[in-house]
This record gives structure tokens, sequence and C-alpha cells, in this order.
């Protein structure tokens, strides 16, 4: 395994609330530079690992560790299976781009998250809490 192309997102506290079933993965930057996502579909990675930040910015309140060979097969079956993956862009102010995928509406099999600190199996439709999981308490976000 190649480990020198490990994508890693951290978003800022206040989104796993907004967003409790999302991930983001930047598409495109303004220098014309290739992307996480382009490389991510050509292949590179074996994993990503996605994670929202606690309200004191020293770890994590919800995080993911999702299976980038998964994603890709569920990319690319889709259309061919009769399902649809829910995504979208977003941009940001300084024209960065980012695609964001729901977690919910990819396939069951392969399974795309591979270890999270929340238990979804246990969901009632309300916004995640953490879990308690000693990985989530000492993993750090560092800028």
């Amino acid at each position: 395994m190649d480990m020198s192309f490990l994508p890693r997102r951290c978003c800022e506290s206040g989104y796993v609330h907004r967003y409790p079933y999302q991930f983001t993965i930047r598409a495109r930057v303004t220098s014309g530079a290739e992307t996480e996502l382009s490389k991510i579909v050509n292949g590179k990675g074996d994993w990503m690992f996605y994670g929202h930040s606690n309200e004191r910015q020293d770890g994590f309140a919800l995080w993911w560790l999702i299976d980038l060979n998964a994603f890709r097969a569920a990319l690319i079956r889709q259309t061919a299976n009769g399902y649809s993956i829910s995504c979208g862009d977003m941009a940001n102010s300084d024209g960065t781009c980012f695609k964001w995928f729901d977690i919910r509406s990819f396939p069951t099999y392969p399974p795309l998250v591979v270890a999270c600190s929340y238990d979804y199996s246990m969901d009632s439709g309300n916004p995640p809490k953490q879990k308690q999981n000693i990985i989530s308490t000492t993993l750090k976000c560092t800028p």
C-alpha cells in the first residue's frame, strides 16, 4: 500500500450539525493544480479520513474513515445499478470548489465507511452525537 497519498479533511466546528452526513472533496483550485477528487478518481489512495472539528478545535466531534475503492466503485456503478448518489457542488469565496457527498446515499456493499465515531445503525434521523471511542479522543486537528 502506498501511504504517500492519504486524503484527509477536517471541517471547522459548527458544520457537524448542519451537514452531519456529508463529506467534501476539493474538486477545483484557482491555480489549476490537481485536486483531491482528481487524484482519488484516478486511483490514488485507499482510504480517506474525514472529520468535523469539536468546538474547542482540539479533537473531533465526528469522523469517518472512508474506503476509497468503495467510493470509486459506487461512482462507476451508480447509473448502471439504477441508484443515485446524493452529491453537489459548492464554492468558497477564494475560488476553491468542492464536491459534497451524502454517505447515506451510497450502496451498502461494498461499505463506504470503514470506521467512524458514530453508530449510524442506531440513527433516528437526528444529527449524530459522538460515540465514546478511544480513537476520537486521541486524534487531533492540526491546521
